[in-house]
């Protein structure tokens, strides 16, 4: 029970997370101080989103007494995420070169926000314990 309601807050804290990057974005884009959202800004969102989740989710399963454990798993997350994030950007970039950097550079900000969020929740959780 304890999980559900746990994985709970940290689907409302992502969910907020891309909610104001939606909005930050748009009203930048809307004062001028970007040129435009980026063409894949829902997708990327989409993507960031859930794979946030899915760690989460698979890191708050995981039942090992061994801390190595936990930081291994935490490590294999991480590089999975890193390469299937790569060959997701390729695919953006290569289906809208135009808007490349716009698309890329909010993948990159996204990614950092969430990976933060990620990281604070899963540290507060295993200091606690």
């Amino acid at each position: 029970m304890m999980i559900k309601s746990k994985l709970g807050l940290f689907i409302s804290l992502v969910i907020a997370v891309a909610g104001l990057q939606w909005v930050s974005s748009r009203w930048l884009s809307s004062r001028g101080f970007i040129d435009g959202i980026p063409s894949y800004i829902l997708e990327i969102l989409m993507l960031l989103s859930l794979s946030t989740i899915l760690i989460y989710y698979f890191l708050q399963k995981m039942k090992s007494a061994d801390p190595v454990d936990f930081i291994r798993n935490f490590l294999l997350t991480v590089v999975l995420k890193l390469i299937l994030s790569g060959i997701f950007i390729i695919i953006l970039i290569k289906l809208d070169p135009t808007g490349a950097n716009a698309n890329a550079l909010f993948f990159m900000i996204s990614y950092f926000l969430f990976t933060a969020c990620e990281i604070t929740v899963l540290t507060l959780k295993k200091n606690a314990e």
